[in-house]
């Protein structure tokens, strides 16, 4: 860090207690802005060469202000806690609040909403008013000389309002700011600011991933029974309008997901891929399996199918380690299917391998498995990589063509007469087993 600077608000801070050498004219072109330096150097930078062409010189203690970054939504009141953290013993502080454009300090009546933590004394006192420049000057005192309590932590707080629209990073600036310690000592602090970023919240998208999936459903849920979620957008999940939580926002969440159009590089920039956790698909006739290997516990599930043409699935179902879960298969039209899984009360899937979810098709070709999303009990997401599932007609017709006969198995081989686990490219020999004993061998050319 250099030794000098130029602030935000056309001032100079210079940190060194000994005025560095300037050997030509200062480059700065403003010497009526104001110039920190240390305290105990004041008199030092106020006679020194160069530096003494600055007209303003304030000396600054060991006693800082600052305001914490913050994230949030247009039309928004927000509170902003401004901190400091001193080493003398303070009684008194005023200082100049610059808000973004098109930020309001809220009132009441003809009161600014500037109000102290619990570090204020006895007797201190708060007030708020305009200041010539535009800024909102804010002063606070104790007529008592109390000193505020501790060292370190939040002292104040400014109750504000965020512009209706406008996206974007805003600063609020903290200037001007002065202490007065408890022997009487004026001392400058230097100037504080923060970053608050805006932007519009869309309505289902609870935790602001940028989509709205069945992370949104179970942050909403949390939220309910007094997880504390976050992040969490109470605008965001308040889909009916009437300013609480309740259920009824997870049914209505639940159809925005059911309908949302999004694609899958704008999913994965939502979530977290997974090696460790995955699903996969098997087929057995026509019943097509989604098996989940995981290793942490999930609460609730989403996929997307893309069903080849012609092929049509039916008797969705979920298996024993996901019956504690509701399910809901929304048709999209043209082979696009959306499933969800997931309870109101958190309950997780059961074990860490196997069958999830099960469903019966009939026709040839491939069916895409892609838009995976996995919810934890907190709110996490994962975000596997999709795959296919391979249906082939053939298969089908070694069933009908058995006539009363009950299958017990099938069992695929390639040329070579190895095991294999689905029909490859080329020539698969397909041996279907009865429970009659009986076997019959189909060949499948693909």
């Amino acid at each position: 860090m250099s030794q000098y600077s130029i602030g935000w608000a056309d001032n100079v801070t210079c940190l060194a207690e000994t005025p560095p050498s300037i050997t030509s004219t200062p480059c700065f072109s403003n010497f009526s802005a104001p110039l920190y330096v240390p305290l105990e150097s004041v008199e030092l930078y106020r006679t020194t060469l160069g530096w003494n062409y600055f007209i303003d010189v304030r000396g600054f203690g060991e006693n800082y202000f600052s305001i914490p970054d913050m994230t949030t939504f247009h039309g928004d009141t927000i509170v902003i806690p401004v901190t400091m953290e001193n080493v003398d013993e303070i009684t008194a502080f005023q200082t100049d609040i610059y808000l973004p454009e098109g930020f309001e300090l809220l009132k009441i009546g003809d009161d600014y909403m500037v109000s102290l933590s619990d570090r204020k004394g006895r007797d201190h006192v708060i007030m708020a008013n305009d200041a010539p420049d535009g800024a909102i000057r804010v002063l606070s005192y104790s007529p008592t000389l109390k000193t505020y309590k501790n060292n370190d932590g939040e002292l104040f707080y400014l109750t504000v309002k965020v512009p209706d629209d406008g996206d974007g990073n805003y600063r609020l600036e903290l200037n001007n700011t002065v202490v007065t310690t408890i022997d009487e000592e004026e001392i400058h602090a230097l100037n504080a600011a923060n970053n608050i970023k805006v932007f519009a919240y869309t309505l289902g998208d609870v935790d602001a991933s940028g989509t709205i999936t069945v992370a949104d459903i179970v942050q909403t849920a949390r939220y309910i029974l007094n997880y504390d979620p976050d992040p969490f957008i109470f605008d965001a999940a308040d889909i009916n309008g009437d300013n609480k939580i309740t259920i009824t926002d997870v049914v209505k969440i639940a159809h925005l997901v059911l309908d949302a159009d999004y694609n899958e590089p704008q999913m994965r920039l939502a979530s977290n891929e997974s090696d460790l956790d995955h699903m996969s698909g098997e087929v057995n006739q026509q019943t097509v399996s989604i098996t989940l290997e995981n290793e942490q516990d999930y609460t609730a599930f989403q996929l997307d199918l893309t069903m080849p043409e012609g092929m049509a699935a039916s008797d969705f179902a979920l298996t024993e380690r996901a019956n504690a879960l509701g399910l809901i298969v929304r048709d999209r039209g043209n082979g696009k299917i959306r499933v969800l899984g997931y309870t109101a009360n958190l309950q997780t899937i059961r074990g860490n391998d196997g069958a999830l979810l099960t469903f019966n098709a009939a026709g040839e070709g491939e069916i895409l498995v892609n838009g995976i999303q996995l919810v934890t009990s907190e709110g996490q997401t994962v975000c596997p990589s999709g795959f296919s599932i391979t249906m082939n007609q053939q298969v089908t017709s070694v069933n009908e063509l058995a006539g009363s006969k009950a299958v017990d198995h099938v069992d695929y081989y390639n040329l070579a007469g190895q095991r294999v686990e689905r029909p490859e490219s080329g020539v698969t020999l397909v041996v279907t087993t009865y429970t009659d004993g009986t076997r019959t061998t189909n060949k499948i050319i693909r």
